[in-house]
């Protein structure tokens, strides 16, 4: 059973013209607001000559996912309504996979408020669920 908590993560397709290829989300809030929105962030893997936020980097074998040295894509954390997450993990469009350990949902939290890429949208929205 999937229960969308912080920490929690799912597998789901970045690019629509290739829905196999899967990319780890981590959910890093409660549902919030009168929509009941969750905050989530893609890790990708760094690649040679791409440029990429090091706010947050995370070594191969810090998830189970993780095969080689990743970064999280904070200028794409993004709000999802419940109901859709919830709907999209029904579906198996989005596959829950292991949470994340603390220590490193904490470095992920950490890294949002660092990265120069995250909006201060989703900044305060972090802010704010930290405040509960």
């Amino acid at each position: 059973m999937f229960l969308p908590l912080p920490r929690a993560t799912v597998l789901a397709a970045t690019d629509p013209n290739n829905p196999k290829e899967r990319h780890l989300f981590v959910l890093l809030t409660e549902p919030l607001g009168e929509q009941e929105e969750v905050l989530m962030v893609n890790i990708s893997s760094v690649r040679p000559d791409v440029p990429h936020d090091d706010a947050c980097l995370i070594d191969c074998g810090e998830h189970p996912f993780v095969k080689r040295l990743s970064y999280v894509v904070y200028r794409r954390a993004w709000r999802v309504p419940l109901a859709d997450l919830v709907a999209a993990v029904e579906s198996n469009k989005m596959i829950p996979h292991r949470p994340v350990a603390r220590e490193l949902y904490d470095r992920i939290c950490a890294g949002l408020k660092a990265s120069m890429y995250a909006s201060p949208e989703i900044k305060a929205l972090l802010h704010w669920q930290e405040a509960i």
